[in-house]
């Protein structure tokens, strides 16, 4: 059979193995953490220079689409038909503007080749002229406009010329009738060409503002054609070192982004292979200590144990009725604040007690809710570094928080009296000579036709009456008694003093010594208390 020393022996080697192996474990990963940390903070500076480098890379790509993509994007299939349309009407027009420069040096004397030399030049510079014009600036607005006055300064040209073609007939006319009469038609050909001639001079002006407004147009069109191509190479070569910019930038960010994650990785591989190396080199020693180990364990059982001493019994009530639900100022339910009390005091009993923890429900006596059990070791063991008293102290204290943890405090009414009557019955059947009991709760009794939560004093002769009348008095004499967390939540304070007044005299008649009944939390300090106190002690 299995002694109590032997499991905690037991327990306390596997406790002592589980943190043996965890916490290398645990401060490699949190100097992976520090270490990611830091990468990150150093790449920081490097992943927003970057960052803000994709995003101009972003605004040049849109401004080379923007000045380029009329040429590189939709310049027209049929380029090389359009511009030879155009360099045929640029020839004409420059011919004809050649051909009426020609006869106006003509008319004045000049010599053939001269005055052809200087027509020629004069439609060359207006059309030169005009695409400069057109080149700097570069409005298709302005561009609309001036193809709207080439248009418009035909137009009134022709209209003008027809008015010339007008009066050439109705001159003929004149001459025809006079080559019946014989008469002289000298001065009507002088009186036609004194009419005509102004209006000769403005059809010939409108003729060549017409005629050098399209050629300049026509010439500013055909150099956006035939630079269309070279525009195309140029925006490629651009878009393409533009693209590999950003790829090359966006590769960076993405590195210095998953470095601090690349490198603990890396540095958890290496602690894992080292973890690994050193576990396969220390098994033998382990395999010789367990060999060892089970060596000496016969020699140690076969020692004549030394007689434990009596310790005390420790009993706790944990209040879970809905009243201690509320939260307080400080951020902490009542009922929080009666498991961490009573988990206290767990970690302050002296040695060689055992505890046990009842939750207190509206059926308290009926159905009694035992949360825990347990011993508490009366000797820190055979390990000089490692108490087992303490050790098992706080294994109940967690068992204690984590199992409260998942009994919620909902019970409708609270019971008690009941458990009262409960807790003396167990006590009685303990062989520890010390015996304390410890409450946290409200204490307002609600149930088995007691309330004393509702009225707003108590009446405690009353109140008692109906307690011996029910048989709820409970025995628990030489009991040391602690009441703690009595909240006074949407009570008075002479309701809360009727409260204390009906407890003293319900221990009083239950044979129990009241050692405290408090509204706070602190829970009672048992660490100088010796192992068999007597019944008057503290």
């Amino acid at each position: 059979m299995v002694s109590d020393h032997d499991k905690s022996l037991e327990s306390l080697l596997y406790d002592l193995g589980q943190h043996a192996a965890l916490k290398p474990i645990q401060a490699a990963q949190q100097v992976c953490a520090y270490e990611a940390k830091r990468i990150q903070a150093h790449n920081a500076p490097g992943i927003l220079e970057h960052t803000l480098r994709l995003q101009e890379l972003g605004s040049e790509r849109a401004a080379i689409d923007t000045l380029f993509g009329q040429h590189a994007v939709t310049s027209p299939q049929d380029s090389p038909v359009r511009a030879a349309v155009y360099v045929f009407f640029i020839a004409f027009l420059t011919a004809l503007g050649t051909v009426l420069a020609h006869m106006t040096f003509s008319a004045f004397g000049a010599r053939t080749a001269a005055s052809w030399l200087a027509g020629c030049s004069l439609a060359i510079l207006g059309m030169v002229a005009g695409l400069l014009f057109l080149q700097s600036y570069d409005n298709p607005r302005l561009i609309g406009r001036l193809a709207l006055s080439a248009f418009v300064t035909g137009l009134i040209g022709q209209i003008v010329f027809g008015l010339i073609r007008g009066h050439i007939f109705l001159f003929q006319l004149g001459v025809a009738v006079a080559a019946t009469t014989a008469a002289d038609t000298t001065r009507d050909a002088v009186e036609f060409y004194r009419s005509a001639g102004p209006l000769f001079e403005v059809s010939s002006l409108l003729f060549s503002v017409s005629a050098e407004l399209c050629t300049a147009l026509l010439f500013h069109a055909l150099w956006r054609l035939k630079l269309s191509k070279t525009d195309k190479d140029r925006a490629a070569v651009l878009r393409a070192q533009n693209i590999n910019d950003s790829i090359e930038h966006a590769k960076t960010v993405a590195e210095l982004e998953n470095e601090p994650v690349v490198r603990a990785a890396e540095f958890m591989l290496e602690f894992e292979k080292g973890f690994h190396a050193a576990v396969r080199d220390t098994s033998r020693s382990v395999a010789l200590f367990s060999a060892l180990l089970l060596a000496l364990l016969p020699r140690c059982h076969a020692q004549p144990a030394a007689a434990e001493p009596v310790g005390a019994a420790f009993f706790e009530g944990l209040d879970l009725s809905g009243s201690m639900a509320p939260v307080g100022f400080g951020g902490t339910s009542q009922y929080a604040a009666c498991v961490n009390a009573l988990a206290g005091a767990i970690e302050n009993l002296p040695p060689g007690g055992r505890v046990t923890v009842v939750g207190i429900t509206n059926e308290s006596f009926a159905k009694p809710g035992v949360l825990l059990s347990a011993a508490i070791p009366a000797d820190k063991g055979r390990l000089e570094f490692l108490d087992q008293i303490e050790i098992a102290k706080r294994r109940i204290s967690s068992q204690l928080r984590q199992r409260a943890a998942r009994a919620r405090p909902d019970a409708p009414r609270s019971d008690i009296l009941g458990f009262f009557v409960y807790a003396g019955a167990l006590l009685r059947e303990q062989p520890q000579s010390r015996k304390v009991l410890m409450v946290c709760s409200d204490m307002r009794q609600n149930a088995n036709a007691i309330n004393l939560e509702r009225p707003q004093t108590i009446d405690a002769g009353q109140a008692l009456q109906a307690a011996e009348k029910q048989r709820l008095v409970a025995d628990l004499k030489g009991v040391d008694v602690y009441i703690f967390g009595v909240h006074a939540a949407g009570k008075t304070v002479l309701y809360w003093h009727s409260l204390q007044t009906f407890w003293a005299e319900y221990f009083r008649r239950c044979g129990a010594n009241l050692r405290e009944f408090s509204m706070g939390y602190e829970p009672p300090r048992f660490a100088g208390m010796p192992a068999h106190a007597g019944v008057g002690e503290k």
